[in-house]
């Protein structure tokens, strides 16, 4: 029997909330690293800083693993990705707007294929 929709909609929600952890932890590690040492006359040195740095890498790690743990809680899509009315573009006899099907379509066949390869 298959999961309530409520349910599938929470855990993407909790896993997104995750992911923006995870990008801010990431963040503040990059700023972290390009600030360097602010403080240039302490006597702790690079040793502090690399201490420090450790710390942020630390976290970040263990935001990273938290997703993966959300991710591989997650239910892959049973429906193919639709088009919907895109299809109706290549109706169009306006040139213009005939390539942009063919890149929906072959974003579609990528998506497809992507799918297929990691999703089953």
């Amino acid at each position: 029997m298959a999961a309530p929709e409520g349910t599938s909609v929470e855990t993407l929600t909790v896993t997104l909330n995750t992911l923006r952890t995870l990008r801010s932890s990431v963040t503040l590690f990059f700023k972290f690293i390009s600030e360097g040492n602010r403080d240039e006359n302490s006597n702790e040195g690079d040793s502090s800083v690399h201490e420090e740095a450790m710390k942020v890498m630390a976290d970040v790690k263990c935001h990273l693993r938290e997703l993966e743990t959300q991710v591989a809680g997650l239910n892959p899509p049973s429906n193919p990705v639709n088009l919907g009315n895109t299809g109706l573009l290549s109706l169009d006899p306006s040139p213009d707007k005939l390539p942009l099907y063919y890149q929906l379509l072959d974003c579609y066949t990528w998506m497809e294929k992507v799918r297929n390869k990691y999703l089953t």
